[in-house]
Parts: C-alpha cells; structure tokens; sequence
C-alpha cells in the first residue's frame, strides 16, 4: 500500500494567514520544542517541525531515530 500523495498547497487566499499565524508562534517563541544552542552560548526557541521542513541537516538529525529527538537542547558546531 502506497502512502496518500501530499494534501494540496493553501489557496492563495489562506497563505497570508498562515504565513501571519506562523511568524507570530515564531516570534513569540509559542510551542516551542526545542532550543538551539551555538557556540556562543545563547539559546534560541525553536520548533522542530519548522527545522525539518526546512532544512534536511535538521531533518536528518530530528528524524524520529536520531538521538537529538530526546535532547531538549541541540548543540550547534557552528556560530550563529
């Protein structure tokens, strides 16, 4: 059995909304699962499933059997 092909993109007419309703759980740091954490030191709220659909490092590493998934924080090698 195939899986079902992926639900259409929102209509133009829902996009903003959506876009708007993300930038702000974003910016207020809302259901935030995750913190990243540079070299710095300095934390950041991130959200997990914002990561991986975004970026396929982060894909990779919160993939539900890599062992970052259980860690509240994810170190960063790099600086911010």
């Amino acid at each position: 059995i195939s899986p079902p092909p992926p639900p259409p993109p929102p209509s133009s007419a829902l996009a903003p909304a959506l876009s708007s309703g993300l930038a702000e759980v974003w910016a207020n740091g809302s259901f935030s699962d995750c913190r990243l954490v540079p070299r710095s030191g300095e934390e950041f709220a991130a959200h997990r499933l914002v990561l991986s659909a975004r970026s396929e490092h982060f894909r990779e590493l919160l993939a539900p059997t890599a062992s970052a998934v259980t860690a509240a924080a994810i170190r960063l090698s790099v600086d911010a």
